[in-house]
């Protein structure tokens, strides 16, 4: 039997998969059955073997520097990556764990001071500001499954409690590098992971586990072995000539709305053009606060020519995934845009 002490909000909703799956640890299952985020298409099983879970486990406590006494809070949802790995943790340090339903506020109703290790996706935490009081109480928050703001990310470091920014997915059962906001601007491979490039395309090695990956997601590596995402293969803009990487400007852009305190949610897509190939374009959601001409002459004063979008699009809603991975529609797969 477990000594994990495993506890539930009043209306969590999957308490007999946690079951399913303590049962199955405790009785030395040597597999689990995941499905992929579907961030870049259906999601698929993945299995995922009883080691390559613990070693996720033995490198997240070694790269967080945690002792042996830790209470988990898990408000993502459990048949998730995320989720599940917090469960695999804690039943494996023998930590104990509370669930309670994914929303995005999680820290609505929680009391502080009970909780020493969480994760959130960059929205919940983005709302979680709104209780800073129990959110600062958690020593270390774990945030995945999207990009941090760069506005989100200096709010962060501000604080006295450690937030860590991730890099894996669901074939590495979690991440596999870490970055302390407000410390490190590269992320940081964990023991035993060894990364090179393929044509800009990140490689991943932990031998091991006898994994070898090669990921569609663009990456620069430096002399340390640690590494920048600047996008993925798929999402790249060629643009008379120039390869541009949606999430570097994203990155940009997102730092020009924060300077003219205006707060919108969009991405960098395309479209064809017959001179340039494929032109810059912005799909936003619908915002009263943000005049089109307005932003588009502000986005011309600051960024070079090549990277000024041709123009703005609003959509009702851009879609995301459960677990807060922006879905990157092209535009004329919604409904309605203007």
């Amino acid at each position: 039997m477990t000594k994990t002490e495993i506890t539930f909000s009043h209306d969590f909703q999957d308490i007999e998969y946690v079951n399913q799956v303590v049962h199955s640890w405790e009785q030395g299952a040597q597999s689990f059955q995941l499905k992929t985020s579907g961030s870049t298409g259906i999601p698929k099983p993945l299995t995922l073997s009883r080691k390559l879970l613990i070693w996720s486990v033995k490198g997240t406590k070694v790269s967080l520097r945690l002792d042996d006494h830790q209470k988990i809070l898990c408000c993502l949802p459990i048949r998730k990556t995320g989720g599940f790995m917090q469960l695999i943790r804690a039943l494996y340090l023998e930590w104990d764990i509370h669930f309670i339903n994914p929303s995005a506020n999680p820290l609505k109703g929680i009391n502080g001071g009970k909780f020493t290790l969480t994760s959130f996706t960059p929205m919940q935490l983005q709302n979680s500001l709104e209780q800073e009081e129990v959110l600062i109480s958690i020593s270390n928050v774990l945030v995945g499954g999207a990009p941090v703001h760069p506005e989100l990310a200096l709010k962060l470091a501000s604080l006295p409690n450690t937030y860590w920014e991730t890099y894996g997915m669901t074939e590495t059962a979690s991440h596999i590098a870490l970055r302390q906001i407000g410390r490190d601007s590269e992320f940081i491979p964990m023991q035993g992971v060894q990364l090179n490039t393929i044509d800009n395309r990140l490689k991943i090695s932990i031998e091991s586990l006898d994994i070898k990956l090669t990921t569609n997601d663009i990456a620069q590596i430096n002399k340390e072995g640690n590494f920048k995402i600047l996008g993925r293969v798929d999402d790249i803009i060629n643009s008379g000539g120039l390869k541009i990487y949606p999430v570097e400007l994203e990155s940009k852009i997102q730092s020009i709305l924060t300077k003219a305190g205006l707060t919108a949610t969009f991405y960098v897509s395309h479209l064809p053009d017959q001179l340039l190939g494929q032109k810059v374009i912005l799909i936003m959601e619908q915002s009263e606060e943000i005049d089109r001409n307005i932003l588009l002459s502000t986005l011309k004063a600051t960024l070079d020519k090549p990277y000024i979008p041709k123009g703005i699009y609003w959509v009702e809603h851009i879609l995301r995934t459960d677990t807060d991975k922006l879905i990157r529609r092209p535009l004329d797969a919604y409904d309605k845009y203007s």
